[in-house]
């Protein structure tokens, strides 16, 4: 999505490593400024911002691109953006193609940063805002669940194998029924947090929504807030997404709100448009003609 709203007076690339990242900036119309490389610390964050304002163009007109790869990106984001400049965060394949356009082949990470300098001159991409506190809340938390359950199935597993043996040491087995119990507490505590900490924030009727629906729990809510961000990464330039009401949402007056889920059936940027209904979306095949008026039996299905 290309952001007209201001006038960009610097465009900066940044290429992120896992220790390092390597920034070029570019005025309109003019060439890449050679590439500066910096630690992926707070230290080398303010080394490159203070680069940056040697340039003497406010934070508020400087538009910084980065790629969306792993977590590397996130902390130098986040620390731009306190700063005052305008960060847009990129798919990859985005740079990728860029890059590819202008028929290059050679690739090192200065050569990368000056190319999300031009890409970020030539598109404009809109600005990312960091996600709110809950988002940090709730996710962490289901990361966690997610590495006790794997704790708890190795537990099981360990007890199940234990218990062919011929002879079973009580002893062990003692210990692997109480960490399952405890594995089993600390689960149970995990998801008792993440609802309190949905219901407690703006996200609490779209987790009503959610939840209202037949087989989707608090968990699967929760990932599905949390992967799109309260649906924002659903949500077109013109309107926040919103879901239909259900009755438990039709029972609590403005429940189905702006802040709500994305429609089951409004396609919007981002988000893939519904079916279409002439193939099936379970098996990719044509579905059966209709039974002919004449009388003539239907083909048989595949």
């Amino acid at each position: 999505m290309e952001d007209g709203s201001v006038a960009y007076r610097l465009y900066v690339g940044v290429d992120i490593a896992a220790e390092t990242c390597v920034a070029a900036w570019l005025a309109p119309g003019e060439k890449p400024a050679a590439p500066f490389t910096g630690e992926q610390t707070p230290a080398g964050f303010a080394a490159l911002q203070r680069r940056l304002r040697a340039t003497a163009i406010p934070p508020a007109a400087t538009l910084v691109v980065l790629e969306a790869t792993g977590n590397d990106w996130v902390a130098l984001a986040v620390a731009l953006h306190e700063a005052g400049y305008r960060v847009a965060v990129v798919n990859p394949r985005q740079a990728h193609h860029c890059a590819k356009a202008r028929l290059r082949r050679a690739k090192t990470d200065a050569l990368d940063a000056c190319d999300l300098a031009q890409l970020a001159a030539a598109l404009r991409p809109a600005p990312w805002t960091p996600p709110p506190a809950v988002y940090h809340e709730v996710r962490q938390r289901l990361v966690a669940r997610d590495g006790l359950l794997a704790m708890r199935t190795q537990a099981r597993n360990q007890r199940h194998a234990l218990l062919q043996w011929p002879v079973v040491v009580a002893a062990v087995r003692q210990h692997l029924d109480e960490l399952i119990a405890d594995l089993d507490r600390r689960v149970a505590a995990l998801e008792a947090e993440i609802a309190a900490a949905l219901k407690a924030s703006a996200w609490a009727e779209a987790l009503a929504c959610l939840t209202s629906a037949p087989g989707l729990g608090l968990v699967t809510a929760a990932w599905l807030l949390v992967g799109t961000v309260h649906f924002a990464l659903c949500a077109g330039p013109e309107s926040s997404p919103r879901m239909p009401a259900s009755p438990r949402c039709r029972a609590s007056p403005g429940a189905a709100s702006a802040a709500g889920p994305a429609s089951a059936t409004t396609a919007r940027p981002g988000c893939a448009p519904p079916s279409t209904g002439r193939r099936s979306a379970l098996r990719g095949t044509t579905p059966p003609s209709r039974p002919s008026t004449t009388g003539c039996a239907p083909p048989a299905s595949r």
